[in-house]
């Protein structure tokens, strides 16, 4: 009875880690279809958990749906935001995970989002201006 008891908890804790990822995954996927709103509240959601507010991939998600809504014209606060994630994301992924493994697992995913996110910030530096 413990055993089918324990089983069934590891079961759950780790279907709930997984659904957590697969939130930022989604926002990711509404972000390309432009779906914004929806987009937003699943990063929202990753953000506060505390499973994926270690992962650098949320952070990298989250910049991009900043950079988008900038696009939209959000204001210039969001291509801020959308720096700071960048930086976070960055930070994190130096520093691994709780084990100190995957230490620049993000690196060329965070390289490429970044040389995307270049002209988006030069443009709102000319805007501002």
């Amino acid at each position: 009875m413990k055993r089918i008891i324990l089983l069934l908890f590891s079961v759950i804790v780790a279907a709930s880690a997984f659904s957590q990822k697969g939130k930022v995954t989604i926002a990711s996927t509404m972000i390309d279809n432009g779906d914004l709103a929806t987009a937003q509240e699943r990063i929202n959601e990753a953000l506060a958990n505390e499973t994926t507010k270690t992962w650098p991939k949320t952070y990298i998600v989250a910049a991009k749906l900043a950079t988008a809504q900038y696009k939209q014209g959000a204001g210039v606060e969001r291509i801020i935001d959308a720096a700071d994630y960048y930086f976070q994301a960055a930070e994190l992924d130096q520093k691994g995970n709780a084990k100190g493994k995957g230490i620049g697992k993000f690196a060329k995913e965070l390289k490429l989002a970044l040389t995307f996110f270049m002209p988006d910030l030069q443009n709102a530096g000319i805007d501002a201006f």
